[in-house]
């Protein structure tokens, strides 16, 4: 091929897909599968003040101005929480790229669809990718753009093989919580693992070391592959 035609080329694909990113309409990659994911990518922006949820989380609105991968949404207007440790020092993006969970951020539709049947694409709660505000509310702008637009929702449907934490290593960054937050010593920790797309959910139920159990000494905790705990379901 002649030289300057290809680089004529090259110049005309970059300016296309310049064109797309900064129209709205990203170049998604691998957007099948939307059968078994219930993930989904939207540009949007932000409606309201966040406030403070139940379980140590945040909530916020946004409303999406363009649905990039995912199956379609009846509300336009989303309603995300996220882990209240993530919360961004900058605060969140006013004008964003979403990344997010319908139901739950450790749930695939196939899952769902067995647990509580058919999924009600109408209902307008979500969560942020992983639970966290720093990785399901990026900045809108056209690198971060271009770099979503590389990820399939397969992709985004588990941790990278070889990037999983150790069940012994999530039991043990529970266990260095509860330490820090009961305060109790001589406390005994029992544990039941199971594995989720992007961690590990941990029911722990907390025993004295004389074999006595306090009313409410019980809780589920899910451990990110990140290292971080994403939430805390019951007492403590």
């Amino acid at each position: 091929m002649d030289i300057k035609k290809s680089n004529w080329m090259f110049v005309w694909i970059f300016f296309v897909q310049t064109l797309f990113l900064l129209s709205g309409c990203s170049i998604f990659q691998g957007t099948k599968g939307t059968e078994t994911s219930n993930i989904r990518v939207a540009y949007a922006h932000i409606i309201g003040q966040p406030s403070t949820a139940a379980f140590g989380q945040i909530e916020v609105n946004y409303q999406v101005d363009h649905l990039c991968a995912g199956r379609p949404l009846s509300n336009n207007c989303v309603h995300l929480l996220f882990a209240k440790a993530t919360m961004p020092k900058e605060g969140l993006a006013t004008k964003a790229i979403l990344v997010f969970h319908w139901k739950s951020y450790f749930h695939t539709y196939a899952e769902i669809e067995r647990e509580y049947g058919e999924p009600e694409d109408g209902h307008d709660s979500y969560y942020a990718f992983q639970n966290d505000a720093r990785k399901g509310i990026l900045l809108d702008t056209p690198a971060n753009r271009a770099t979503v637009s590389q990820w399939s929702l397969n992709y985004l449907s588990h941790t990278p093989p070889g990037q999983e934490i150790t069940k012994v290593k999530a039991i043990e960054i529970a266990t260095n919580m509860l330490r820090a937050e009961t305060k109790v010593a001589d406390e005994i920790y029992k544990f039941t693992a199971k594995r989720y797309a992007y961690g590990w959910h941990l029911g722990c139920t907390m025993v004295k070391a004389d074999g006595s159990q306090q009313v409410g000494h019980f809780c589920a905790i899910l451990v990110g592959d990140d290292g971080e705990i994403k939430q805390v379901f019951g007492g403590m």
